[in-house]
């Protein structure tokens, strides 16, 4: 079962989270037109103990320099700490703002890469004979069928 394979799988330190459904979109704009819904901004809602939630948290303290002042101009926060900004469930955050969608594909650039290398590791294990026959596995933008093919998790 899925959960079943959650749990086999856990002890990766560098999982954002396991969790079931489609396979993910890569582009943002897509994403959200057909789902109303992407990966970054179901990250960004994540409760507090999250790993993915603390990784977002991670990411923007890292790309604004801890500047608390341009986070909250930005996400509409009153954050004085990264525990704030777990806390913050990020609700009214606009997709429209360019900066955002900036932050927004930056981040979902992270999670691609997290995704393919996790993957990588955990396919590698269980087919090794498939997986390291592929020349230069990288985290490059697949195509759905591809990412199907790896399984329809996110970590």
């Amino acid at each position: 079962t899925f959960d079943a394979f959650c749990k086999m799988n856990s002890d990766y330190s560098e999982r954002i989270l396991c969790a079931p459904g489609p396979t993910p979109i890569w582009d943002l704009t897509q994403a959200r037109l057909q789902h109303e819904m992407d990966w970054v901004s179901f990250i960004r809602q994540l409760p507090a103990d999250a790993p993915g939630k603390r990784r977002y948290v991670t990411f923007l303290l890292e790309r604004y320099r801890h500047q608390f002042h341009t986070i909250n101009q930005l996400y509409g926060s009153r954050a004085r700490q990264g525990e704030d900004l777990l806390e913050y469930p990020f609700a009214k955050v606009s997709w429209q703002d360019p900066q955002i969608f900036r932050d927004d594909r930056w981040f979902l650039g992270e999670i691609e890469q997290q995704f393919q290398k996790v993957n990588f590791q955990i396919y590698r294990g269980l087919s090794p004979q498939f997986l390291l026959q592929l020349p230069d596995f990288q985290a490059v933008p697949q195509s759905k069928s591809r990412i199907a093919e790896y399984g329809k998790i996110i970590l």
